[in-house]
């Protein structure tokens, strides 16, 4: 569940939601386990809402999230949140793919948000950003809005 404290937006929908929760913990996900967390009491705590036609998942609360997401600190070394580093790489990783199998339905959510995990992860995910942008230029503006909020 603390996967879902990174979703931008409305929230993640289940594929992302999957590839976060991965990224934070190595045990393998997979949508039972979504299922499972729906289906019992944790399902309080979970909202589930739509965007278009796929579901799409946040926490109830913003205490919820302040409870499961610890707070960064930063150093001089590790500048930024490690688990949003570590989020943030395995999206534009998922980005990549659904932009080589041309998989428009499921890139809702990385089309608005790939920007924001790109900044989240600092240099290296601006650098994974950029090397998508070179083979779509389309997401060249999306660079550019990611390096612009890492530099504030």
């Amino acid at each position: 569940m603390a996967a879902l404290t990174y979703a931008y937006g409305a929230g993640f929908p289940a594929e992302e939601w999957i590839v976060c929760a991965a990224a934070l913990d190595p045990t393998r996900f997979d949508r039972s386990d979504i299922g499972w967390l729906l289906g019992g009491q944790l399902s309080r705590y979970v909202v589930e809402d739509g965007d278009g036609s796929q579901a799409i998942f946040r926490p109830a609360h913003e205490s919820i999230a302040e409870i499961l997401r610890p707070v960064p600190s930063p150093s001089p070394d590790e500048p930024f949140d490690a688990g949003a580093k570590a989020v943030g790489l395995a999206l534009l990783d998922r980005y990549q793919r659904l932009l080589q199998l041309g998989g428009a339905a499921e890139l809702s959510y990385l089309a608005r948000h790939a920007w924001q995990h790109a900044a989240a992860a600092g240099s290296e995910g601006i650098e994974r950003l950029t090397a998508l942008a070179d083979s779509h230029p389309q997401l060249r503006v999306e660079v550019m809005r990611a390096a612009s909020e890492v530099s504030d």
